[in-house]
């Protein structure tokens, strides 16, 4: 369990750190507009790792590894979409393509981060 903690925070260290270099632009470019686009892009994406690294030993133990990545792959996808629907309903003051181009880029980084921690404890259970 303690490898799960620290993925997860690893990918909320990452997920930070990436907020933490767009707020300017985003503040000085957009105001607050921009730093809610932000803070909402930044969560959307967090909430589906965090579950999918709960998740993924699960599926490792259970000999489902395949399953557990396109599981994986469509609860991330299906969580930004709705959460991108759900704001252009409920905030629709937001910029579509302000919004939709910060969840890109903290759906990216988020995927990156979730994978390289996936694979390298996939690799550290085949070595150990």
């Amino acid at each position: 369990m303690k490898s799960v903690l620290v993925q997860q925070s690893w990918l909320a260290a990452s997920n930070l750190l990436l907020g933490l270099v767009l707020w300017i632009p985003m503040s000085r470019l957009f105001g607050a507009m921009g730093v809610e686009g932000l803070v909402l892009a930044a969560v959307l994406c967090l909430v589906p790792g965090l579950l999918i690294l709960v998740l993924q030993p699960v599926w490792s133990t259970c000999g489902l590894k395949g399953f557990g990545a396109l599981a994986g792959g469509v609860v991330r996808t299906l969580f930004a979409l709705a959460g991108f629907l759900a704001i252009r309903r409920f905030r629709p003051e937001l910029p579509p393509i302000l919004f939709g181009s910060l969840l890109s880029v903290f759906y990216l980084v988020s995927l990156g981060a979730e994978t390289w921690m996936i694979v390298s404890s996939l690799d550290r259970h085949r070595s150990g």
